[in-house]
C-alpha cells in the first residue's frame, strides 16, 4: 500500500505522542526501570526509521547528530566526560535495543 505524505502524518503523530509519554515516564523513574528503557529505546529506533523517510526530518536528525558528536568530543577533550561514561554495558544495551527498534521500523515500512 502506497501512502501519501498526508496519510503518513496520521500514523506518525500517535507514535510521537507515545514516544513522549514513555520518555516522560522513564525520566520520572529511577535508573532501575529496565523495561521502560527498553520500550523507549525500541520506540526511538522506530521513530528514527520513520523519520528517515522524510527529507527534512532526516536532515534535522543529521544536524542533531553532528552537534551531539561535537559536544561529546569537546567533553572528552576537556575531561568532563570519561571513556568509562561512554563505553559501558548500559550504553551498549541501549544502542543495541535502538538498533533493533530501527530494524523493526524499517521492516514495517
Amino acid at each position: 500500500m502506497i501512502f501519501n505524505t498526508k496519510s503518513r502524518f496520521i500514523y506518525i503523530i500517535p507514535l510521537l505522542i507515545l514516544i513522549t509519554k514513555f520518555t516522560l515516564v522513564a525520566a520520572d523513574d529511577d535508573d532501575d526501570d529496565i523495561i521502560g528503557e527498553l520500550v523507549v529505546d525500541l520506540l526511538v529506533g522506530v521513530a528514527m526509521s520513520i523519520c528517515e523517510s522524510f527529507v527534512m526530518c532526516k536532515i534535522m536528525m543529521m544536524v542533531a547528530g553532528l552537534i551531539s558528536l561535537i559536544i561529546v568530543l569537546m567533553g572528552l577533550c576537556s575531561g568532563e566526560i570519561g571513556c568509562e561514561d561512554i563505553c559501558n554495558r548500559r550504553t551498549a544495551r541501549r544502542s543495541f535495543t535502538t538498533g533493533i527498534g530501527y530494524g523493526i521500523g524499517r521492516s514495517m515500512r
